[in-house]
């Protein structure tokens, strides 16, 4: 039973991916933003779940596809989508001070006051404030990219209704004009007969 319920729950999750199949697990050389994950819950149950990274690095689930209980552990994680490395190149920098002058940077451009004093971190732990900056930037141009491709659907529509209307003004206004053009020919006819 448990089984079954693990199949019916992956194949839930490939249907909300729009994946035919389970991607590899995660080999942890690429940084994955979305994934596929099995889960073990509080009430023993396994099922797969639904992973983002958000900001600060974190997996968090978007979508479990399994009974109601809390998810208690990540069992394998298999990732469908991947940093790209364009938004990780633009934070490249060699020193540790050029590392600082970026995430200052960044916090200054989005108006964030940090909570931490990243000049107290190795370069490591800089470099995974980066690779979370990159995140961070690959989401907001997805949001960007979805909001401009959701505007130009919008305004499409909007085109396509407004031609429906001038065609039906156009309509109306031909039936009105032929309907004066008839009351014009039957007045016309009807003063012949008079005469």
């Amino acid at each position: 039973m448990e089984n079954k319920r693990m199949l019916e729950s992956l194949s839930e999750a490939l249907t909300f991916t729009k994946l035919r199949d389970l991607p590899k697990e995660d080999d942890g050389i690429n940084v994955y933003i979305r994934a596929i994950a099995h889960v073990r819950k509080a009430d023993s149950s396994e099922n797969y779940a639904i992973l983002f990274k958000n900001k600060n690095g974190e997996d968090y689930a978007i979508k479990d596809f399994g009974r109601l209980s809390p998810i208690k552990q990540i069992v394998k994680v298999y990732p469908y989508d991947f940093l790209q490395m364009r938004f990780l190149d633009v934070c490249h920098t060699d020193t540790k001070e050029e590392r600082l002058g970026y995430i200052e940077k960044w916090n200054k451009y989005n108006k964030r006051t940090p909570s931490v004093d990243y000049t107290k971190m190795s370069v490591e732990e800089l470099d995974d404030v980066l690779v979370n900056i990159a995140i961070e930037r690959q989401y907001e141009y997805e949001r960007s990219a979805e909001d401009i491709e959701r505007s130009t659907k919008e305004s499409e529509e909007k085109v396509a209704k407004n031609r429906q209307l001038i065609n039906e003004a156009k309509k109306a206004l031909k039936d009105r004009t032929i309907t004066v053009h008839e009351n014009i020919n039957e007045n016309k006819r009807g003063r012949k007969r008079k005469e």
